[in-house]
């Protein structure tokens, strides 16, 4: 444009100049006319000295007509039409000069006078020409400009459109197909194609743009696709911590019968210390509370091992709930790093991002959370097992004891029968398995309270998985809200 400008410039001036000189010229002509008839008549008036002035003034213009003068800042004539009336009015003014002198100088005749008279509006007739051709000359040269200033401007608004259409197709075109997947960006359609990708300016900002799509499109797939396994996780943490709680509540029932056995047992052997301490006569009597009491240990014995099946089973749980928390706590930490890097992608974004970061700090305080209570949960499985332990440890201490009381039944009722003398020895077994029998009553209590402790542990732990869930939920629907 600066250069369409340039150019416009110099031709204006170009023809501009050249009107200005054919003005001059235009005004010299005219004023030939003038100077044709100004002295005929200082000649009639007698003023020779004014006539010789006019005449050299009139000589003057017409060499500057002709061939230039720096003066009237005139260029050598070169049109042919105009040269060839400035020689006949050179001719004419010759002529005419030429008896103007004689009559001045005083050696004119009246034919001199006579030619004077009648030639000089000839000589105001060819000056007229001349004044007409320089006129028309001009008048050429303000076409000539209108026509330069017509093709200029014609060329101008070509260039313009040409200008026009190349920044519609680098440049509008672009921005607004860029326009586009930025606001279906905005509404989390992460699946937008891009279009042609220039190399100016704008291509490189749409590639930038297309890579971080494609991260984020990435990153949001392993959101998902996480969110899914904590959900899946949660279920299984759900249905781990129901058949904790379910376990706990038989564990809870054994543990009631047995403190039952257990009193039963405690019962048969006051029974069998009174009867010895009466009299020998009642060894009958003893021995068949000591086959009661013998018959209350093997079902004492039994009901200990089942409990001790049961706590194992509940032990082994644990431990697979342990597993199932690990695998939550990873993929809680690998969302943390998920969002963390959704994060630092919408940071590099900009303005463009800042919707998305909002979401990816959601999403990252939802796996904080996630890792908190799968924390919980492992704190309170980890004392499940502990317990479950110390109940299967329990459990096994009462199976020994019930088993000594077993023995001792079958000793007692051997000694009733071999012979009265040996009741000073029962009574002492007697006296130790009322000992053992409080042993009993005391762990028996022990493992009732650790079975309750478990039936809370797995209510909680029920809990927090119930709470898992529902934040695996929420991180799924966040995901949810982006195609990609």
């Amino acid at each position: 444009m600066f250069l369409v400008g340039l150019v416009n410039f110099g031709v204006i001036f170009f023809v501009l100049q050249k009107n200005s000189q054919d003005a001059v010229a235009v005004n010299l002509a005219g004023r030939q006319r003038m100077l044709s008839q100004k002295m005929t008549k200082q000649f009639l008036e007698g003023d020779f000295a004014g006539v010789k002035e006019t005449m050299a003034l009139f000589e003057e213009s017409l060499r500057a007509l002709k061939g230039g003068d720096s003066k009237y800042n005139l260029s050598a004539i070169e049109d042919e039409k105009i040269l060839a009336q400035i020689s006949r009015l050179e001719q004419a003014w010759q002529e005419f000069k030429d008896h103007l002198n004689k009559a001045i100088s005083g050696q004119g005749t009246q034919e001199d006078r006579n030619y004077i008279l009648e030639h000089n509006l000839e000589l105001l007739e060819e000056a007229n020409k001349l004044t007409k051709l320089f006129e028309a000359k001009a008048v050429e040269g303000l076409s000539r400009l209108k026509l330069y200033q017509g093709i200029i401007f014609s060329f101008t608004l070509l260039i313009l459109a040409v200008i026009w259409w190349s920044i519609s197709v680098s440049v509008i075109r672009p921005v607004e197909k860029a326009l586009s997947v930025v606001d279906k960006l905005a509404k989390g359609d992460f699946t937008v194609s891009f279009p042609h990708l220039g190399r100016d300016e704008i291509g490189q900002l749409l590639r930038g743009l297309q890579k971080m799509v494609a991260s984020l499109r990435e990153t949001l797939g392993e959101v998902k696709t996480s969110s899914e396994k904590v959900s899946a996780s949660a279920e299984e943490v759900n249905r781990a911590g129901l058949e904790v709680a379910t376990t706990a509540k038989s564990l809870a029932q054994e543990a009631e019968e047995v403190q039952k056995a257990e009193e039963s047992v405690s019962n048969n052997i006051q029974a069998v210390s009174s009867a010895a301490q009466e009299m020998v006569s009642a060894i009958t009597e003893i021995s068949q509370n000591t086959s009661q009491a013998a018959q209350v240990a093997n079902q004492a014995l039994v009901k200990a091992q089942e409990t001790n099946e049961v706590v194992s089973k509940l032990s082994v749980s644990s431990q697979e709930i342990g597993e199932v928390v690990k695998l939550i706590t990873q993929i809680a930490e690998q969302t943390n790093l998920l969002a963390l890097n959704a994060t630092i992608e919408a940071a590099r974004a900009g303005e463009a991002g800042k919707g998305f970061a909002v979401v990816a700090n959601e999403v990252k305080e939802l796996a904080k959370q996630t890792a908190k209570a799968t924390d919980e949960i492992s704190q309170k499985i980890q004392a499940i097992q502990t317990d479950a332990e110390a109940s299967v440890q329990a459990i096994e201490e009462i199976t020994g004891i019930v088993g000594q009381i077993n023995d001792i039944s079958n000793t007692i009722a051997s000694a009733v029968e071999e012979q009265t003398a040996t009741m000073g020895e029962i009574s002492q077994s007697i006296s130790l398995a009322a000992e053992s029998t409080e042993n009993i009553k005391g762990k028996i209590n022990s493992m009732a309270l650790a079975v309750e402790e478990t039936a809370k542990k797995g209510e909680e732990g029920q809990a927090l998985s119930q709470e898992l869930a529902s934040l695996a939920v929420r991180l799924k629907e966040l995901a949810s809200r982006f195609r990609c």
